[in-house]
């Protein structure tokens, strides 16, 4: 794992996306695309239709989120807050998305599976992970709306071309080698485990606990004050 910093303007190149590593930090310049659910299953059933998509997505970045917006004094739009939305139900739809589209970046939260990972590795791409509860702080680095796209979808759902800059902190979770750092903090998690069992002086650790207080509460040989601090199984 790397701990580089990064400061890209999309869209990127296959090398650039190459370059990354689990642990490296990314700031964003550039345009970005907004995407949840309904978003992935119009922009398929376009392509599928024959019909004109209406953004460009080769090399870019797509956002797992539905932003709070409003409207400016202009008619225009307004950002108010960006935050990720949860990555790993939109697995199944990312192969495609990287693909077909030509999609270098995905921004979001809470990693995603298997099918999303492996697509990563073949064409090339990058999951990186924004903080849940910063959606204010991320608004502050959209400069300009660019386009909503498909709005019949509901304002959340559609398509949102962001103008932004400095983007970030975002933390590259996925690389395009198959890397994951989920991965990486559970095997780190699972070598000191046992020395952590051993240094609290719980023998029986069966249910291989990870999560404290409640769950320690329920073993049979735990510290007392650690028992007292309430939880069970």
């Amino acid at each position: 794992m790397s701990n580089g910093v990064y400061r890209l303007t999309v869209p990127v190149t296959g090398e650039q996306v190459a370059s990354l590593r689990t642990g490296d930090v990314v700031y964003l310049d550039g345009t970005v695309h907004t995407m949840r659910d309904r978003a992935h299953e119009q922009l398929f059933a376009s392509a599928d239709a024959g019909e004109a998509i209406p953004m460009k997505l080769e090399g870019s970045a797509v956002w797992h989120c539905g932003p709070v917006s409003r409207r400016s004094a202009d008619g225009g739009w307004e950002i108010a807050s960006i935050g990720p939305t949860t990555s790993y139900r939109l697995t199944l739809e990312t192969p495609r998305l990287l693909g077909e589209f030509g999609v270098r970046l995905l921004i979001g939260k809470g990693g995603m599976g298997r099918e999303a990972v492996h697509a990563m590795k073949q064409y090339g791409a990058v999951f990186l992970s924004a903080t849940g509860g910063c959606g204010s702080v991320y608004a502050q680095s959209v400069k300009a709306v660019k386009a909503v796209h498909w709005p019949q979808l509901g304002l959340p759902e559609a398509v949102w071309e962001l103008e932004v800059q400095s983007l970030g902190a975002l933390i590259v979770t996925i690389d395009s080698t198959g890397a994951t750092l989920y991965d990486a903090v559970m095997k780190e998690v699972g070598n000191r485990l046992d020395g952590c069992y051993e240094m609290l002086g719980i023998k029986d650790t069966q249910y291989r606990y990870i999560h404290w207080p409640p769950a320690l509460a329920g073993t049979r040989e735990v510290p007392g004050s650690l028992a007292r601090m309430g939880g069970g199984e």
